[in-house]
C-alpha cells in the first residue's frame, strides 16, 4: 500500500500445500523518479485445515453376516499431508456396525443383519484431524438376500383306515421359510417300507401295493426332507397312525355236519 506495508491482495489465495513460499519485487520510487528495487521472499504457514470431503469404498453386507466382516471403508481426502485421523459412528444403525482405526465399517457383535426385516441401513461417520477438524457422511449399508433353509415343517392329518386304496392322501406338509415365495422339493427318506408317497406339493399318500393292516401295525414312522431352490433342506419324522375298519368275517368252517335218522329235536347237528 502507500505506506510501504505488503498484503495479501484480494484476488490472492494462499496455500501452503501449494507453495510453501512465495518471491516478490518491491520497487521504490521517490519524488524525482529515482528507483530502486529488492526481492522478498515471503514463506506461507502450514494451517491444519479440515477434511475436504469423504467417501467409501464398498457398501453392501450378506444377512447374518459374521460379526467383524468387513462392510465398507472410508476414504478421506485431506490436503494437510500425513494428518492423522480418528473415525467414530455418530449413527451406527442401532449398535449394528462398529468402525476401527483405519476406517473400516464392519459388523457389529450382536448385530442381527435381516433383510426381510430391513434390506438396508443407515449409518453416519465423523472423522476428525489432528486439529480437533471433522468432516461427517451418511452412508447407506444395502443388506444382501441370502436363501437361508427352511425354519421348520407341520403336519395336517397324520390317520388313514387300514386297507386304505393307493392314492388316498393321508397328510400334509406344511413348510415355514423366511425366504418368501421361495420353491421347495419334497421327498420320503423313510416312506415305510415302501408304503407311502410324497408329491411336489407336499402330500403323502398311501402307494401303490401298500398294504395297512392294523392286527398287523397299529402305527408307521416316516421321514420327510424338504429342499428349497438353493440346496438347504430340513427334515422331520411323522408318525402315521393307521384306523381299525370293522372287516367282514374272511372264511367259515364246519364241524360235524352228520345226524342220526329219527334224532330228536335240538340234536347239534353241526357246529
Amino acid at each position: 500500500d502507500g505506506s510501504g506495508n505488503i498484503v495479501l491482495a484480494e484476488s490472492g489465495s494462499l496455500d501452503y500445500e501449494s507453495a510453501a513460499s512465495h518471491e516478490v519485487t518491491v520497487r521504490v520510487t521517490d519524488s524525482a523518479g529515482n528507483t530502486i528495487e529488492h526481492s522478498l521472499t515471503i514463506g506461507v504457514s502450514d494451517v491444519n485445515e479440515a477434511p475436504s470431503s469423504m467417501t467409501f469404498a464398498g457398501g453392501s453386507v450378506a444377512e447374518n453376516a459374521a460379526p467383524g466382516t468387513i462392510v465398507a471403508t472410508a476414504q478421506v481426502e485431506d490436503a494437510d499431508a500425513g494428518d492423522s485421523h480418528t473415525y467414530e459412528l455418530v449413527d451406527s444403525a442401532g449398535g449394528r456396525f462398529a468402525i476401527d482405526a483405519e476406517g473400516n465399517i464392519t459388523v457389529a457383535d450382536g448385530a442381527e443383519l435381516d433383510y426381510e426385516t430391513a434390506e438396508s441401513h443407515e449409518i453416519t461417520v465423523r472423522v476428525t484431524d489432528s486439529a480437533g477438524n471433522t468432516i461427517e457422511r451418511a452412508l447407506t449399508i444395502d443388506v444382501a438376500d441370502v436363501n437361508e433353509g427352511p425354519e421348520g415343517l407341520s403336519f395336517t392329518g397324520g390317520t388313514v383306515g387300514e386297507n386304505a386304496q393307493a392314492g388316498t392322501v393321508v397328510a400334509s406338509v406344511s413348510v415355514i421359510d423366511t425366504d418368501t415365495g421361495d420353491s421347495h422339493t419334497y421327498e420320503l427318506v423313510d416312506d415305510a417300507d415302501g408304503r407311502f408317497v410324497t408329491d411336489g406339493y407336499g402330500n403323502i399318500a398311501v402307494a401303490d401295493g401298500a398294504e395297512l393292516d392294523y392286527e398287523t401295525a397299529e402305527s408307521y414312522e416316516i421321514t420327510v426332507r424338504v429342499t428349497d431352490s438353493a440346496g438347504n433342506t430340513i427334515e422331520r419324522a411323522l408318525t402315521i397312525d393307521v384306523a381299525d375298519v370293522n372287516e367282514a368275517p374272511i372264511s367259515m368252517t364246519y364241524e360235524g355236519g352228520a345226524v342220526a335218522e329219527d334224532a330228536a329235536a335240538g340234536t347239534v347237528v353241526a357246529t
